[in-house]
């Protein structure tokens, strides 16, 4: 409990310092004047992004065992959306979601699926970033943002070798067992054995990992022009290589769990980092607020569709992931 009154103070004293510090009738002039077929474009633009990362997401469930329909999953990233909005930390949606899948299925395929599915995320829009910062225009923080994102980018690329290599799940092994037993979770071990096995198949199928990879690249370029056009809307003349790294560089930031669902960050690291390409404040605000109304609007459908998913009978426990050849796809 304390730790969501910390979080919920931190966003609270961010808005606050950005009230202060910037018109907030310059800020509604620029919502009530945004132009609404880019307002339309951007909400359009987000409905093939959530059906790509839920094909990804397909791809690597099955790769683990775990067969899903295309709808459904987009049913769940929808769910997702809708928690990661509306409870602490967006972080909690991709919770939100394995947790509904696995009362129906395998809850340890699940598990392996969401952390390999968030490291290629990760991957993809941190590689995207650094391909942008590259070709872009020098500015001031450039070499201090694109070091940054490569340092993370390792970080994120030493995880999935060792999440997918089981020779050296006996080091992740004894850091999680540690983990845990500070936690007094000693339970969660003996379910960690199947968890290990399940992200062992991934090493046995690249296919899969390309596959995934590659439509996660496709998804996030495709965000970055629904943020191209939120960005038209409020007047922002801000190029498509570099929203390529400003969407990453936010992200990053947005994702640290030290907020509510990122109010706080999400709005000053906009004004921060826009107005490193000459986006006034107000501005800057206005595109971190109509974003964050597009993703509400999206949200809504899985605030519904969550008690469908939910009224299901749960289904019979998956066979064993399908052991393909290295270099093949995923099938």
């Amino acid at each position: 409990m304390w730790w969501l009154v910390a979080r919920i103070a931190l966003s609270g004293g961010l808005l606050a310092w950005l009230v202060h510090r910037i018109n907030l009738a310059a800020v509604g002039a620029n919502l009530a004047h945004a132009s609404p077929g880019w307002v339309i474009a951007a909400n359009l633009l987000t409905a093939p992004v959530i059906v790509l990362v839920s094909w990804k997401w397909q791809i690597l469930l099955r790769a683990a065992g775990v067969r899903e329909s295309l709808p459904r999953l987009v049913r769940m990233n929808l769910v997702g959306g809708f928690y990661s909005l509306v409870l602490p930390g967006e972080e909690t949606g991709q919770l939100a979601k394995g947790l509904i899948l696995a009362r129906f299925s395998s809850g340890d395929a699940v598990a392996a699926s969401i952390i390999v599915d968030e490291i290629l995320g990760t991957l993809s829009i941190f590689s995207i970033a650094l391909v942008a910062l590259g070709l872009t225009h020098p500015f001031p923080l450039r070499r201090l943002i694109a070091s940054a994102i490569a340092f993370m980018l390792a970080v994120f690329l030493v995880l999935l070798v060792l999440a997918v290599f089981p020779q050296l799940h006996g080091l992740g092994r004894a850091i999680v067992e540690r983990i845990l037993r500070a936690l007094r979770l000693r339970r969660a071990e003996a379910w960690l054995g199947p968890f290990w096995d399940r992200l062992a198949a991934y090493h046995r199928q690249p296919g899969a990992l390309l596959a995934a990879f590659a439509i996660t690249v496709a998804a996030h370029l495709l965000a970055n022009v629904s943020v191209l056009a939120t960005m038209q809307a409020i007047g922002a003349n801000v190029s498509f290589l570099d929203i390529c790294w400003v969407v990453a560089a936010i992200s990053a930031l947005v994702t640290i769990p030290i907020t509510v669902s990122g109010f706080g960050i999400r709005e000053g690291a906009n004004v921060i980092i826009l107005g490193q390409l000459g986006v006034a404040s107000s501005k800057a605000l206005a595109i971190s607020l109509l974003a964050f109304a597009i993703g509400f609007v999206w949200s809504l459908p899985g605030a519904l569709l969550q008690f469908g998913i939910r009224s299901k009978a749960p289904a019979g426990r998956p066979p064993e992931p399908d052991v393909v050849e290295a270099g093949s796809g995923a099938s």
